[in-house]
């Protein structure tokens, strides 16, 4: 499993692990940016990607990695709202990402957006969410 899989299945872990987390998100939270149209809403889907790396002492690095989840809503803004407050709570600058190889060092909350998206379902508006992380760990080489 690479890095960023791992991060991935941190942020799944800590989403099952609190009590009113998976109640929120009752179509899961998914892997990837595609998922099937028949998922229940709201759902997530999360990206990790590695943004940068630097050679530290010896032979380790401090990477950075990207964590974008979308959160996909249907229709209700407040309902959004209320579930990335949750989530913000959640994954805060204390959470800990048990699965991660390597010492984590720091998990930075980043934007955070609600939008219309350009798509919509039965001639309905769908509101999307993402949040942001930046997740820094130090790795060897």
């Amino acid at each position: 499993m690479s890095q960023a899989d791992l991060i991935l299945t941190s942020f799944k872990t800590r989403l099952l692990a609190d009590e009113a987390l998976p109640a929120l998100l009752p179509g899961d939270l998914h892997h990837g940016e595609r998922v099937d149209t028949k998922i229940v809403r709201p759902y997530g889907m999360m990206v990790v990607t590695e943004t940068e790396r630097e050679s530290t002492s010896g032979n380790t690095a401090l990477v950075k990695y990207e964590a974008v989840l979308r959160i996909i809503a249907g229709q209700d803004v407040t309902e959004l709202g209320n579930i990335m407050r949750a989530f913000a709570a959640a994954f805060d600058l204390s959470f800990d990402l048990p699965d991660v190889d390597g010492n984590m060092v720091m998990i930075y909350p980043m934007t955070s957006t609600i939008i219309e998206d350009n798509e919509s379902e039965f001639g309905k508006d769908i509101v999307v969410g993402t949040m942001t992380w930046e997740v820094q760990i130090s790795e060897i080489e």
